[in-house]
């Protein structure tokens, strides 16, 4: 807060924009918001996604995801055990992979890619290493599989054509994997970037309510304030005492 213009004798309520605090997003919703958006910057980018169904976002807070691994250098999501056995693995969406021979040991050894395309080039490749992975943890994670696995599919049909050379360090599924990260990061970037700026909400009994906003709330917070309520507040924000 700005100590020339509210010291916390001034205010009888804080909000803060931290997860499971006073201020708490309602992660279904910013999820799809934030999937919806990163599916139109890859049509956007591949106008051919245009003529394919557009893939769909199942939120769960039910589903255990922290067992799989996406192996980015191979197009492959893994289920692994604690002890780093695939016991699992699929290609995109639903194609079966054969463990043994892509992962001989059936385990998930994890290499950190050459500081060098030169040191690249001379290490011989190894089916049980992934030059990349994304390990599945975060909200964040369940956007990004989808989107991936979609991706995939769409480049093994032929729907989609890369631009080629674009770094020739990278596999292709491993450029697909950066394109979908990067099209997730749109919403955050452009709708949900964090000021630093301090809303005052005044509530009709009296009480004032500073909740620290974004860009994307500048027009909602105005109209709370103007209208000393807090129901306009987007949906992807909940409000609680």
């Amino acid at each position: 807060m700005r100590r020339k213009c509210h010291t916390l004798n001034d205010v009888d309520w804080l909000g803060f924009d931290v997860d499971g605090t006073l201020v708490e997003y309602n992660h279904s919703c910013l999820a799809q918001l934030s999937f919806d958006k990163a599916v139109d910057v890859l049509i956007s980018m591949f106008p051919t996604l245009n003529t394919t169904p557009r893939p769909t976002y199942l939120y769960s807070t039910h589903i255990a995801q922290r067992c799989v691994t996406v192996d980015t250098s191979r197009g492959n999501f893994l289920y692994v055990t604690a002890s780093g056995v695939i016991h699992h693995a699929v290609h995109g969406h639903a194609r079966a992979v054969d463990i043994a021979s892509t992962y001989p040991s059936c385990r998930w050894v994890h290499r950190e890619p050459p500081a060098t395309e030169t040191h690249r080039q001379n290490i011989p490749p190894s089916p049980e290493h992934a030059t990349s992975c994304v390990d599945m943890w975060t909200l964040g994670d369940t956007v990004f599989a989808p989107l991936y696995a979609w991706l995939i599919d769409m480049h093994d049909a032929n729907k989609i054509a890369l631009v080629t050379n674009i770094d020739k360090t990278q596999t292709t599924y491993e450029h697909l994997a950066q394109l979908a990260k990067q099209a997730i990061g749109t919403f955050y970037r452009t709708q949900f970037e964090v000021r630093c700026d301090v809303a005052t909400v005044q509530e009709e009994k009296g009480a004032k309510r500073l909740l620290p906003h974004n860009s994307y709330l500048d027009k909602c917070i105005r109209e709370a304030t103007q209208t000393h309520c807090t129901r306009s507040l987007p949906p992807h924000i909940q409000m609680s005492a």
